[in-house]
């Protein structure tokens, strides 16, 4: 009963098959042996470029510092098939300004993280949502089914409201049998139903249970009302929690550590533990006090998430692909890839479209 409720469920949009993505991040660096001969055989494009350090000045934008030569041709492959994977989610840019973090040695292992991440659209929400949806409604057909958005309004209450309205709207079905539920309504609702706790992804399922025990429990007590949740995407140890704890089944798409021993999206054990400790390095040097925080390098609660989605990144992601606070002991800011909040993702937007010339120029000798 803890397993994700799959089947032949929707496919994310990735164009490119992570074999030939591996090839292109790779290539002409010998100990990974993953070049592809058509990229060998092409001439090495290096050029000096004196790509400035950009800091946000109220609106102006600052440049400092020079990078150095750079065989830019093979990054430059891994970086356009990355934003083309991600659906032109991320540009060129953003993929460039993010791996200036690292030193131009660890780009290789950057870019296979970045590869890894499994990126949820606007579009791809509402399909798993419809998938999801459907499949309650199958194993419950004599039940109505109320879907009760549980994330806090300002962080994802609101944005899964929307898409799970649209998915209605979407499946015309009866009110008897599918609804979208206000929770001041929650007392209302008589035996012989099923509510769907909704919420974009549950890492340790402790935010779903909280909800439930505080919104839920009491008022459903005594009436023939079944609980489960309803994700886009959890983790494993969610699905053990909620399960353990509360009774409650969750559907979505199922997701396991990134650092796994066996079954880890970075292959076998070795290679692993190289990509792992890399991650560990680099989300240590953010939070350097992460023994005594639920904050850990690799993630709340170590959860090693590799979720983004289009509107947030949880916090259970790897923290080096969305935090931007400032590095400890340093006056240097952490650039996100992909932010938590909105805001940031917007004001990423507004610096993209006044730099924009710049960058333009920039990547086109990049090519």
């Amino acid at each position: 009963m803890l397993q994700s409720k799959a089947g032949a469920r929707p496919r994310l949009n990735c164009k490119y098959p992570s074999n030939r993505l591996n090839h292109i991040i790779f290539a002409g660096v010998d100990h990974k042996k993953k070049a592809h001969s058509a990229y060998l055989s092409r001439k090495m494009c290096i050029f000096t470029a004196q790509l400035k350090h950009v800091q946000n000045t109220g609106g102006a934008l600052k440049f400092s510092g020079i990078i150095h030569s750079y065989d830019f041709m093979n990054y430059n492959q891994a970086i356009e098939s990355i934003c083309f994977k991600f659906g032109h989610a991320l540009t060129e840019f953003d993929v460039f300004r993010w791996l200036r973090n690292f030193d131009e040695s660890e780009w290789a292992m950057a870019l296979n993280v970045l590869d890894k991440v499994i990126y949820y659209s606007s579009d791809n929400i509402d399909e798993m949502l419809e998938y999801y949806i459907q499949k309650i409604i199958e194993e419950h057909p004599k039940e109505r089914i109320y879907i009760l958005p549980s994330g806090n309004v300002g962080k994802s209450g609101h944005v899964m409201a929307y898409h799970a309205k649209k998915v209605i709207e979407k499946l015309t079905l009866s009110e008897k049998t599918l609804s979208l539920l206000n929770l001041k309504c929650i007392g209302e609702i008589k035996n012989n139903a099923v509510i769907a706790l909704l919420d974009d992804f549950s890492g340790t399922g402790e935010s779903i249970k909280k909800f439930y025990e505080k919104n839920v429990k009491a008022v459903v007590n005594g009436k023939h009302i079944t609980i489960c949740a309803l994700t886009i995407a959890y983790m494993e140890k969610s699905a053990e929690y909620l399960y353990n704890e509360c009774g409650i089944t969750i559907y979505g798409d199922l997701n396991k550590p990134a650092f796994i021993r066996r079954g880890s999206v970075f292959g076998y054990e070795k290679s692993m533990i190289q990509v792992r400790d890399f991650c560990f390095k680099k989300g240590e040097m953010l939070y350097p006090n992460w023994r005594n925080e639920d904050l850990k390098p690799l993630g709340y609660k170590n959860s090693q998430a590799l979720v983004c989605f289009e509107h947030t990144t949880p916090n259970n992601t790897l923290p080096i692909l969305w935090s931007e606070m400032e590095i400890p002991g340093t006056n240097k800011k952490w650039n996100a890839i992909f932010p938590r909040f909105a805001s940031s993702r917007i004001d990423r937007g507004r610096r993209l479209r006044i730099s924009s010339g710049f960058w333009i120029s920039a990547m086109q000798k990049m090519r």
